[in-house]
This record gives structure tokens, sequence and C-alpha cells, in this order.
């Protein structure tokens, strides 16, 4: 229930701020997401122990950025994040914070930018619901989420320098952030004017995903061997054990696809439609192989994020009522909902976010 409280007093917050144009309830919900996010204790989410403490607490012990570069082999962003936090403070859950802010800040600006467009709110509920307090575990991952769809906002409003910007910043967060140069791809594909051309690129793209996934491990091998950081190690000797599959999950994704093919045939939009259809149901793919694949619900990631801005959009353009159009958000709310279960509380203790504990806040459920 505690999840649950959360995410309705932030709904709550968003909701007065929009009503009320002002950004001060806003920020009072960002703030209560990374204080909760930055006082669990440290057994909430495995990275915290794989990495997280163990970084933060080397940056203590080190006199110089060069000694802790030179014992510490991670990502720069997080690197040096890492060790400005560590001059500061030697507490632990204010590198959490900053983490958290990090994470949840850009979405916010993101989902403010297009608030004209369509409800901030639904973007946050969507972000609550599927993605945000898995960020307790992906810690590194979810600040390279978070600036990826900084960049597809950017590559939205065909604003190139920003885009790359914001790609070059998720990359040094996180390595895998890669895969989003993908997007651009496709984005530009959709600009073609025959939709043969694009239905023939979008499924080479789809076939290049999946085939790419089956080579993964032996071209992470060769690039091991050619000087890429050992540490990579990781996902040559583990396995996916992440992959959780849930009826609630299947129901998500066939609902999604179905909810975006009605926004493409009522949308007079039909280019950024088809674009966002192509994403999100990459990112389904992506997830589903993660059940036969090492680690491709990991990749999912960066098109599934998509969808906090993505969905909104298809759903605000289709020639409906605005009546209509509220029932559609409020079905897929509810729909969001049941899955949050099942991502967060049901299957929560695959990635240690459940239930949760904080000696700071003295919570123990």
């Amino acid at each position: 229930m505690f999840y649950y409280l959360i995410v309705a007093i932030v709904i709550l917050l968003f909701y007065i701020s929009e009503k009320a144009g002002s950004k001060i309830w806003a920020f009072a919900a960002i703030l209560l997401l990374a204080f909760v996010g930055a006082f669990r204790d440290d057994t909430i989410g495995v990275d915290v122990m794989v990495y997280g403490q163990k970084y933060f607490e080397t940056a203590v012990s080190s006199t110089s950025f060069k000694e802790y570069s030179l014992l510490i082999k991670t990502e720069p962003l997080f690197l040096i994040l890492n060790f400005l936090i560590s001059r500061l403070t030697k507490e632990y859950y204010w590198m959490q914070f900053a983490c958290q802010l990090l994470t949840i800040l850009p979405v916010y600006f993101c989902s403010l930018y297009w608030k004209q467009k369509y409800s901030l709110v639904l973007c946050f509920i969507i972000y609550l619901l599927l993605f945000h307090f898995q960020s307790y575990n992906n810690i590194k991952q979810y600040i390279a989420l978070s600036f990826c769809l900084c960049a597809y906002t950017a590559l939205l409003l065909d604003k190139k320098k920003l885009y790359i910007l914001f790609t070059a910043i998720a990359i040094t967060a996180h390595l895998t952030s890669v895969i989003s140069i993908l997007f651009a791809l496709l984005f530009y594909v959709h600009k073609i004017k025959s939709p043969k051309k694009i239905i023939l690129i979008d499924t080479a793209v789809l076939i290049f995903l999946i085939g790419f996934l089956f080579i993964f491990k032996d071209v992470l091998s060769i690039m091991l061997s050619n000087g890429l950081d050992d540490r990579y190690t990781f996902y040559l000797d583990n396995q996916n054990n992440s992959a959780v599959l849930d009826k609630a999950k299947i129901l998500t994704w066939l609902i999604s696809i179905v909810l975006l093919i009605v926004c493409f045939y009522k949308s007079p939009k039909k280019r950024e439609c088809g674009f966002i259809i192509m994403i999100v149901i990459s990112g389904y793919i992506l997830d589903f192989s993660g059940y036969i694949m090492p680690y491709a619900n990991r990749l999912s990631l960066y098109f599934l994020f998509f969808s906090i801005i993505g969905i909104p959009y298809a759903l605000y353009t289709i020639s409906y009522t605005s009546s209509r159009k509220r029932v559609l958000a409020l079905l897929y709310t509810s729909l969001l909902l049941i899955n949050f279960y099942y991502l967060c509380i049901y299957n929560g203790g695959v990635f240690r976010i459940y239930p949760y504990t904080s000696k700071i806040l003295e919570i123990r459920l």
C-alpha cells in the first residue's frame, strides 16, 4: 500500500499543479519522490549493493578525482556525480537523492513541454506505474533513460543539436544508451513519403534488433578482447533472470498496441503515430525476448520509456471528443494500476524493491 499511497499523493500534486498553473505543487511532488527514493534502506534495489554504495564509499575515501577514477571503472557521469557528492557529504542517501533528481527532473521537463498538447498528469501516471520504482534498482540506466527521453523530445521537435547533446549525456550515464541512436534513424525513416518503404525499413530494423540479440554475447566477447573494459563481463557471466512473465504485463502490451493502432487510424498525424507504434512495439518485442535471451529486457527500456510521452501524444491527437479521450485515458490508467501491482509489488522481490523499508523514515512494511 505504501507505493500506491506515494503514487496517489504525487499524482494529486501534479493534478493541482496543472489546474492551478503553479509549478510549486509539481516540485513538491518531485521532492517527495526524490526523498522517498533517497531515504530507502541500502537493501532496496540490487544495484545499490552491487555497485552503488561501494562506488560512493570509494569516492569518500579517495583524496583526488584522479585516484578515484583509477580505482573505479564506470561511466563518466556516474563517476563525476559520486565524487562531487562525496566532497559535500559522507552520507550515501544524498547520493541516492541526487540520482533520483537526475531521473525525475528530465521526465518532468519533457512532460511539461508537451503540456499544451496533452495532460502532464497522464505522462506521470505512465512514468510512475511503469518505470519509477524500478529506478531503485537500475540506478545508472534510469538516469540514462531520462536523458534519452529529452533526446527523443528534441528529435520530435527537429532540434538536432539538442538531440545529440542529450544522447551524449545519456551515453556517459550508461553505455547501452547508444541504442537510442536507432530512434533518429526511425524518425527520419518515417518522414519518407512512400508507406511501402517505411514498412520495409521498419521490418528490417526489427529483424536486425532480434538478430543482434542472438549474437550479443559473441559481439561483446570480441569487444572485450579489443579493449572494452572488463566490467562488462557481467553481461556474459549472468543470464537474464529479471524478466518475469505475467498475465498483467501481456495484457498491458496487447491493449497498448490496440490503443496505438486505434490512434493511428483516428489521428490526422499518421506519420507521428506510426513512428510511436514502431518504437513501442519494438520495446515490447525486446521485452518479450528477455525471456529467452540475456538482458534483452534491459535494452527494451530505451524503447518502452518513450511511452511516457508517446502514448499520451497518440491518444490526444485522435479525432475524438474530449470526453472520449478522457474515458480512454482512464481505462488505460486502470490497466496500468493492475500491472503496477504485479510489476512493483508481486514481482518486486526480484529487484529487491518491495517491501519498502527506511531506517531514517522509520518505515517497516
